[in-house]
């Protein structure tokens, strides 16, 4: 593959060499050719002696062509190699000459049509379509803080009027994950059991569309914008699959049939000299079909809210940003009857948003290591989101000088059991789950939504090719995502019986806590930039870990007796860093 495509490009800028006049006037070329070092640690944000530190090389090839035989029509073509920034000495998969898009556009006086699979660089709105991108590190940040910036095949239309006011339309078909039309098996549950019924239920929609308008009207110095966008995704996990129910109600799971969500994006900005303003918001509304055995079709409203604001003073040389944005709302993708106040309908740009270096480091699409490294929702806010399963441990208790995660025991009693002559167990009656994972209530998340932040972000120049970027950012949480006992008094009556009684009760902390970061961009020659960027997260409490559960002997008896008691015992998280490099060889 690499040896065609080699002799294609040699052969074909070989022919345009040859007719370099004509050539000259049909074709744009350009690219780039970016080597990245990147350096973490504890991106896994848990406790010290649990740190890691990584270190590694990655690099992409980005080309890009414009045929232009006419003022009227061009096909634009964006190649890329590896096809996702690949890890150097990696066997993964991403080798390969992909095209990452490739679209016709006709452009007439009534308005602009493009057709084909369209640039991420075409799925921004909100300030984006006004012409502003917030202030970040270079490369790491791309585009507003609610744009999509996905890749789609569909058409567009666009038209600009010179009173100020534009109009866009677009329909994209969005990625179906490879699924195609098919057949639910049905299982439905009998007084007995479960009884599998040799049933099917037509499914066959496997479509994600997603259908799009904006209208915005630019002034000098300022502009307005209001995008509203349909989604229709009907590309679940329901092909084939079983469904599971319960005849008392409880405990079901169901199978996504779609979703559809409705949204509305508007954005305003205006300056006054060196001082603007810049504003975004989302709202989203959503429904989520589900198929179960015991309620065939079931719905589930979810919202969705976010803003972003900031006011940037530009004194010549450089700018100083204050910002601050907030995502928050309801999740469609929960079966159960809980209104989870830590998901959101509303992301960050779905992973394109970085405005901090190592909060958001490891988002989709991230530039750096841990999107290549481990996937998404491993970034800062993603794994705060997803805290019961990052720094709820299991239930491993405290005796005798050192931790045991089987029992505690005081007079040779163990604790975690009950029985006859045992006093009831301390996992049953407290935790009331298994000794394996100490939660009582559980709020899943495992996005980057439910946070806020407020930032001091700037650039300045120091000369034409050297320049500074800087960030300053404290962030938390607007919801808990877990709640566990913290602690317990035992009880014993006269009659023999044990109890424990009292408990408490200690939800997440929502402190994720400061980050500071620090770029630089050297301009080396005219087509070579270098970049070096640190960003250290100073980790919240958010973040402390469950390492198990102390008994106290309160009276020293040496016996368990009224009034002793079991406490939970935290660990803090270390503290967080990311070392970012670039080195781009443009064309």
């Amino acid at each position: 593959m690499k040896k065609v495509v080699s002799a294609f490009l040699g052969g074909f800028l070989a022919a345009s060499s040859a007719q370099l006049t004509e050539a000259a006037s049909l074709i744009d070329f350009s690219g780039y050719y970016r080597a990245m070092y990147m350096s973490e640690t504890n991106t896994g944000y848990g406790p010290k002696h649990g740190s890691f530190t990584d270190s590694y090389f990655q690099d992409r090839f980005n080309i890009e062509m414009t045929f232009r035989p006419t003022d009227e029509i061009a096909v634009h073509w964006r190649m890329r190699t590896p096809s996702s920034y690949r890890r150097w000495g990696s066997q993964d998969v991403y080798t390969n000459l992909e095209t990452h898009f490739v679209y016709g556009e006709i452009k007439q006086n009534w308005g602009t049509i493009l057709v084909g699979r369209l640039s991420d660089d075409l799925d921004v709105y909100g300030l984006a379509a006004l012409g502003y991108q917030p202030a970040g590190i270079p490369v790491y940040t791309n585009v507003g803080p609610f744009d999509r910036a996905d890749i789609f095949d569909g058409i567009r239309y666009s038209h600009a009027w010179d009173n100020g006011f534009s109009i866009m339309a677009q329909y994209g078909k969005l990625d179906n994950k490879g699924k195609t039309g098919g057949l639910i098996q049905k299982e439905e549950v009998g007084s007995g059991g479960w009884v599998y019924v040799d049933g099917r239920t037509p499914y066959i929609d496997q479509d994600y569309d997603r259908y799009q308008v904006q209208a915005a009207y630019a002034w000098d110095g300022g502009g307005l914008a209001l995008n509203v966008a349909y989604d229709r995704n009907a590309t679940g996990n329901a092909k084939d699959q079983h469904l599971r129910g319960n005849p008392y109600g409880w405990g079901y799971y169901g199978v996504l049939k779609k979703t559809e969500t409705w949204s509305l994006n508007p954005a305003f900005m205006h300056s006054w000299g060196s001082i603007s303003l810049h504003f975004e918001g989302m709202a989203a509304f959503g429904r989520a079909n589900y198929i179960m055995s015991n309620a065939p079709f079931v719905n589930r409203d979810g919202q969705g809210y976010g803003a972003y604001l900031d006011f940037d003073y530009n004194y010549g040389p450089g700018n100083a940003t204050l910002a601050a944005w907030w995502v928050s709302g309801t999740e469609l993708n929960d079966v159960r009857d809980v209104d989870n106040k830590s998901k959101s309908l509303v992301n960050l740009v779905g992973g394109n948003f970085y405005p901090l270096l190592v909060a958001y480091n490891g988002l989709d699409s991230t530039p750096g290591g841990s999107y290549v490294n481990g996937g998404y929702n491993i970034s800062a806010i993603g794994m705060a989101n997803n805290g019961y399963e990052n720094y709820v441990k299991p239930a491993q208790t405290f005796y005798s000088g050192s931790w045991n995660p089987v029992y505690m025991s005081l007079n040779g009693v163990d604790l975690n059991m009950s029985g006859s002559g045992i006093p009831s167990g301390f996992v049953w009656d407290v935790l009331g789950t298994s000794s394996d994972r100490a939660i009582t209530s559980s709020f899943n998340n495992g996005t980057e939504t439910n946070h806020w932040a407020i930032a001091l972000t700037g650039n300045h120049a120091f000369t034409d090719d050297i320049s500074m970027h800087y960030g300053l950012a404290y962030l938390a949480l607007n919801e808990p995502n877990y709640r566990v006992v913290q602690g317990s008094t035992f009880h014993e009556s006269g009659l023999g019986e044990v109890s424990w009684n009292d408990k408490i009760y200690r939800e997440q902390d929502k402190d994720l806590g400061f980050e500071i970061d620090l770029g630089f961009s050297f301009q080396l020659l005219d087509n070579l930039q270098f970049v070096t960027a640190f960003g250290y997260m100073f980790n919240g409490k958010a973040y402390k870990e469950l390492k198990g559960y102390r008994l106290n002997d309160n009276d020293n008896s040496g016996d368990l007796s009224n009034g002793d008691s079991v406490e939970g015992v935290w660990e803090n998280a270390a503290d967080s860093y990311v070392w970012f490099n670039s080195l781009t060889f443009s064309f």
